[in-house]
């Protein structure tokens, strides 16, 4: 498995361990937590590193 392969896996459980347990704890209604997830999952897309832009993606993880 590749680094780069390993590093989108980290990033994943991160955010499905940490991230999104703070959001249903914040949420209260489950329409709000699903919307905050999809805003999460773009936000993610937004974060995922360009070929032409490789910048340290250590802060991400």
């Amino acid at each position: 498995m590749s680094n780069k392969a390993k590093y989108y896996i980290s990033r994943n459980i991160y955010l499905s361990t940490v991230i999104s347990p703070i959001l249903k704890k914040t949420m209260h209604k489950k329409a709000n937590y699903i919307h905050i997830k999809k805003l999460l999952q773009i936000m993610c897309l937004q974060l995922t590193p360009s070929p032409l832009a490789e910048k340290p993606r250590s802060h991400l993880l």
